[in-house]
């Protein structure tokens, strides 16, 4: 699907950028920060899985980036589309990008999940 593949282009549009991409799901394996696939390209010369985007949009690519790192340091939420600190809190918190910290706290929840009783803690 081209729009989910280009969603870094929706920076583009004036509604507000987002902070991250995170993959929740129900399996921990497939938890974890997936900001950095959404903002590099496809490889056309490689069969290995390098991003979402296409090629085409390597140029804006760096502009994009800086987008999410700005948007994410804003400590208001009005740069966000939907006008929250998540980003923010979750940057403060040193768990985004080049940290696995925050790919291993999803696991960790998804495991746990159906585990144990919500009252539990580890």
């Amino acid at each position: 699907n081209t729009d989910e593949s280009n969603f870094c282009c929706r920076l583009d549009e004036g509604i507000g950028a987002f902070t991250g991409v995170l993959g929740i799901h129900p399996e921990s394996d497939f938890c974890a920060d997936i900001t950095s696939d959404y903002l590099s390209c496809a490889s056309s010369e490689s069969d290995s899985y390098t991003g979402r985007a296409e090629a085409n949009l390597e140029e804006s690519m760096g502009q994009y980036k800086k987008v999410v790192i700005s948007t994410r340091q804003e400590n208001s939420g009005d740069l966000t589309q939907a006008k929250t600190l998540n980003g923010f809190v979750i940057e403060r918190g040193g768990m985004f990008e080049g940290d696995e910290q925050i790919s291993y706290e999803l696991m960790k929840a998804a495991f746990d999940f159906g585990v144990r009783g919500w009252w539990e803690i580890d």
